[in-house]
């Protein structure tokens, strides 16, 4: 009987620390090497052709663009965690629905980058909800971090934001800076910062609840985070 004891309080002594050296192996093993995977992804020819083929006007470095913005968009999502991020671009999105379409290569994609399927998020950088308008704030954050821009005063569009007007993008989401704040070219009632100027809206400074420190971002490769390291990652 007291053996049975030994061995019930050595389990439940145990299972602490195997959840800790659990979170710990994917901190610091499988999500740098998901990370790393994305990075080193690269796109099936067959993938490229077929988008090509919905926009015929893109030349291959164009397309190249719109697939190095894609995977911007997957390092975002791999770093976003549980948190919920928008699609700012429709050039971007399109490129994804292609890739969904392309099922085993999207499934091992998803396998090997976030551990299970990811699914799709529609290009909807502004919305009447005050959760699309967080959501694109994040994406907006995380990807000025990963191209080493601040994000509450830019001096350059991130190439995930900057895609649809680059490359002048039928219906696309158009950005633009005036005086360091990022505006959203199109006419609206309202705009998710609560201010309307010019037939326009803009992204305000008022970044409250997000995480501007490194947002999830990986110090490694991505440029500084402004100082400290960064931890986190997708489970």
């Amino acid at each position: 009987m007291d053996y049975e004891l030994v061995v019930v309080g050595l389990v439940v002594l145990g299972l602490p620390l195997i959840a800790y050296g659990y979170k710990l192996w994917l901190r610091l093993i499988i999500v740098p090497r998901r990370f790393e995977f994305i990075e080193r992804y690269r796109f099936d020819t067959a993938l490229r052709s077929k988008f090509s083929e919905v926009y015929p006007d893109l030349n291959s470095h164009e397309v190249e663009r719109v697939f190095d913005g894609l995977l911007q968009f997957f390092k975002i999502a791999h770093r976003a965690q549980k948190q919920r991020i928008a699609m700012p671009s429709r050039v971007v999105d399109d490129a994804w629905h292609q890739f969904i379409l392309f099922t085993a290569d999207y499934a091992h994609f998803c396998k090997q980058a976030f551990g299970k399927f990811y699914n799709h998020t529609p290009s909807s950088p502004i919305g009447d909800s005050e959760n699309i308008a967080t959501d694109l704030k994040r994406t907006w954050v995380m990807a000025c971090k990963l191209e080493n821009v601040d994000p509450r005063t830019p001096l350059r569009i991130p190439l995930l934001f900057s895609l649809d007007s680059a490359l002048n993008i039928n219906n696309g989401h158009r950005y633009e800076l005036v005086e360091n704040k990022l505006r959203y070219g199109t006419e609206r009632k309202s705009d998710m910062s609560g201010s309307v100027a010019d037939g326009a809206f803009y992204l305000d400074s008022d970044l409250s609840g997000i995480d501007l420190s490194c947002s999830g971002i990986s110090c490694a490769g991505a440029g500084s985070c402004g100082g400290g390291s960064c931890g986190g990652g997708s489970s």
